[in-house]
Formats: C-alpha cells, sequence, structure tokens
C-alpha cells in the first residue's frame, strides 16, 4: 500500500453505494462542521490536521486539536489481520497513524469509504454510528486512538445486521 508522496494534498478513497458498484473519486472527504450533527452520514468523517512544530532536533506533531474530551487512549501494534468489525452507539474516536500505514474502512449502513492512514501529521475523525474495520497494516504500523468515552461493552455494536436496522431505524426518526 502505498502514500501518496503530497502528504498534505488530496487524499484518494472508495465510495461503494447501495448498489454495490464502487466508483474512485479524488478528494478530501467533505464533513460537516458539526460533529453532533443530527445526520449520520459518512460525510461527518473528516480529517484532522495536526499541528507540528518542527526544528534541528526533530519534529514534535500536537494532539491539542482533538475535537472532543478525551476520556481513553489505546493503540494497536504488531497487528496480522483485520481489527474493528464494530460501531460505537455513542462513542466518537481520533484515529492517528503514529507509524506505518493502514487503511480504515467505514460504513454508514448505507455507504463506504476508505481512507488510507500513512500521514503522521493527519488523524481521523469518526462520530458514532459508523462501522469500522481496519486492515493492510504494515508491519511498523501502529495506530492511536482517543475516544470520547471510557471503554463499555454495552455501547459497541458487534453484530452487522443489527448495526444495520439501527442505522436505518435512526435515519428514519431524523
Amino acid at each position: 500500500m502505498a502514500c501518496p508522496l503530497n502528504l498534505t494534498g488530496p487524499v484518494r478513497f472508495l465510495v461503494a453505494g447501495v448498489s454495490g458498484r464502487a466508483a474512485r473519486f479524488r478528494g478530501r472527504a467533505q464533513a460537516t462542521p458539526n460533529p453532533y450533527a443530527a445526520d449520520m452520514g459518512l460525510n461527518q468523517l473528516k480529517w484532522i490536521e495536526l499541528p507540528r512544530f518542527a526544528d534541528a532536533r526533530g519534529i514534535l506533531t500536537s494532539l491539542e486539536v482533538v475535537p472532543f474530551d478525551v476520556r481513553n487512549v489505546f493503540f494497536l501494534h504488531s497487528v496480522v489481520s483485520e481489527r474493528g468489525g464494530h460501531a460505537h452507539r455513542n462513542t466518537r474516536q481520533l484515529i492517528v497513524p503514529v507509524a506505518g500505514s493502514f487503511c480504515v474502512h467505514a460504513s454508514d449502513g448505507r455507504d463506504s469509504v476508505a481512507y488510507e492512514l500513512c500521514d503522521l501529521g493527519r488523524a481521523l475523525y469518526i462520530p458514532p454510528m459508523h462501522w469500522l474495520r481496519l486492515r493492510d497494516f504494515t508491519p511498523s504500523a501502529v495506530c492511536l486512538v482517543l475516544t470520547d468515552a471510557p471503554h463499555d461493552d454495552a455501547d459497541y455494536l458487534r453484530d452487522w445486521d443489527e448495526f444495520l436496522a439501527l442505522s436505518r431505524t435512526e435515519r428514519i426518526a431524523l
């Protein structure tokens, strides 16, 4: 998996519609500015640029721009198979590629999008009710995840059909 050479430029991602046909787009994922918006669409996922401070000693990357109060932090490393395979009912996440690269595949129950995380200065914001699969980890990949809630098994949706039913119900209620 190759990282685009222009790390500050557009990012390639794949969107698959209900019909199952996939189309390639080149550009940034569009996100609503309000992470609490009622819409559950994929347009709420967004890149967060992390401030970098460089000098002769190296680069310091700050997480001061996390769009929520952090209540839990964990990291994945030495990953040899797919991770995720679930959604959170209420938890917001910020996924940061600390080393190496990997892909995040997200679905709102209607459409899907895949993001390649390979730029240490860019994180991916994930609002609640998005099914995630993390895969294609390079051997050196480290994935840092910050969340706005402590771990709670009741917050997890681990069954795809249950997630689809709940996401459709919530869209209808809007």
